[in-house]
């Protein structure tokens, strides 16, 4: 089976919340219910989940945790879904990384983060990665580290949610990005593009995805874009984890040879199972359970779909 590469530092615990509105200086907001424990979370680790649910390539993780992630032999929570874990980076006498996520009715949210094993790790002894690397955040040594080495080696460089000043010297090595609408902003800002169209001028072999919530998302493909419906979902409990499994979804789809465009609505299909769900892993579909609903919504570009 083919593999994937996917790389991040950031937290591995989330504790959610949901509040009416988010605070303003120096208002006191009331969490409507408290939480009760936290939830497996992290962009690199919700999208090694989503590639393994999905199957058809086996996800490889490299990722720093600190000491209070130690499994027995066999029960470690994300090998028991199928991600390798094999080049996970254990940090001796540091916490792992964790996130305290917030999140009003509009799914706008915001995140007060500890980073733990994330700010020390590194990743210096060399790697054996894929032909596809994801780079997630936080964009810091441990993460620049091995995106050094995926460039030296040539590899299909994916990243997902890094912007601004930390993602321009990486641009002419991307062979894909993808970006909230919030996010597109800071990168438009740090390089002093007017839009994706002139960045795409500059870098036409870019593929550009850009998120806007419910509103859907665009697809750039040298400087024009397409725009992508949401996928309808049964529910909507909250949106954690939706962005990353967009791109697990996408990426997916494009590594089995679909066009981006019908990518991203398998991408968009792939997010609706997610926000039905409290946590950035607890509903991640099959892909059986994905074509299923693709088909159901998007019958026309059933035959694009590889």
């Amino acid at each position: 089976m083919s593999c994937i590469s996917i790389v991040g530092a950031a937290a591995v615990y989330d504790w959610a919340y949901t509040v009416d509105a988010l605070p303003r200086f120096g208002d006191i907001v009331f969490i409507d219910q408290p939480c009760q424990k936290p939830l497996f979370g992290g962009c690199a680790i919700n999208m090694a989940v989503g590639f393994a649910r999905l199957g058809g390539f086996t996800p490889r993780l490299f990722y720093p945790v600190g000491n209070d992630f130690c499994y027995p032999p066999g029960q470690n929570p994300f090998e028991q879904q199928g991600v390798d874990c094999r080049q996970l980076v254990h940090v001796p006498d540091v916490p792992s990384g964790f996130a305290h996520l917030y999140m009003q009715p509009d799914g706008t949210t915001m995140c007060f983060a500890y980073p733990g094993a994330s700010a020390v790790a590194r990743y210096r002894q060399p790697a054996q990665l894929d032909d596809w690397v994801i780079v997630t955040p936080v964009l810091g040594d441990f993460c620049i580290d091995l995106l050094e080495q995926a460039v030296q080696q040539g590899k299909k460089v994916v990243f997902s949610g890094i912007t601004g000043p930390a993602l321009l010297s990486w641009l002419p090595a991307a062979a894909a990005l993808f970006l909230n609408s919030h996010e597109l902003d800071l990168l438009m800002q740090a390089g002093g593009f007017s839009g994706p169209a002139q960045l795409q001028a500059q870098y036409p072999d870019l593929l550009l995805f850009v998120t806007d919530g419910a509103r859907g998302s665009t697809v750039w493909q040298q400087g024009f874009d397409t725009p992508v419906p949401v996928a309808r979902p049964q529910q909507v409990t909250e949106s954690t984890g939706a962005g990353d499994s967009f791109a697990t979804g996408t990426v997916h789809a494009l590594m089995r040879g679909s066009d981006p465009v019908t990518a991203a609505h398998f991408g968009a299909v792939v997010a609706s199972f997610v926000v039905e769900q409290l946590g950035g892993q607890t509903g991640l579909p099959s892909a059986a359970m994905a074509r299923d609903r693709f088909a159901q919504q998007f019958s026309h570009l059933l035959p694009r779909l590889h």
